[in-house]
């Protein structure tokens, strides 16, 4: 089979991110491409504020905006979604170097970690999915433990593992630090879920 030139593979991991997020959140106003409103923005503004990478977080969700309609919950569940996205198109990044340059890198490791993680993923979706339908008021640790564990397993299990050897070659795996940003955005957006302060 010939290679994917880089711009069709970019506009292939932009269609799936964007299925992935419809899928995953019911954001209808993405399909449409409306723009957000100025409610909708702040609002989101506000949740990014939350984070390590509010300006990532706020250019990656706008798009879907509009769907969250004050729901802290569908923010979290979109940029968990994101991040799982994002995985997925490192873990095939990372494949692609291996095929390219055989045995010139250590990455076994970490494919193997990366595939321990997106393993399930139809059923981790739906189970992030099913914490939209909990009131944003009561939400539980116990609620979001695995989505949080999951979390942590992709920084350090994960990302940890990949990140000497992705070094070496940043350029063909552009996804790795955009999963990690997003490690810094879905972890405190799914966190406050359980701050009673927030409301």
């Amino acid at each position: 089979m010939g290679r994917v030139p880089k711009m069709a593979a970019h506009c292939l991991i932009v269609l799936v991110l964007a299925a992935a997020i419809t899928t995953s959140t019911g954001q209808e106003a993405a399909a449409t491409g409306k723009p957000a409103s100025i409610p909708a923005q702040e609002f989101l503004k506000q949740r990014c504020k939350k984070t390590e990478y509010p300006k990532p977080c706020f250019d990656d969700l706008l798009p879907y905006a509009e769907s969250f309609s004050g729901s802290r919950t569908k923010v979290a569940v979109a940029a968990t979604t994101i991040l799982m996205a994002k995985i997925d198109s490192l873990l095939a990044e990372l494949h692609g170097v291996n095929i390219k340059s055989p045995g010139k890198y250590y990455l076994d490791k970490c494919i193997k970690a990366i595939e321990a993680l997106t393993a399930g993923k139809r059923e981790r979706l739906a189970k992030f999915k099913a914490l939209e339908a909990i009131q944003d008021t009561k939400h539980t640790d116990k609620d979001t433990a695995e989505v949080t564990k999951w979390i942590k397993d992709v920084d350090l299990g994960c990302l940890y593992k990949c990140g000497s050897e992705v070094d070496k070659f940043p350029k063909e795996a552009p996804s790795y630090e955009g999963a990690r940003q997003f490690v810094g955005i879905a972890e405190p957006l799914v966190k406050a879920l359980t701050d009673r302060t927030e409301v």
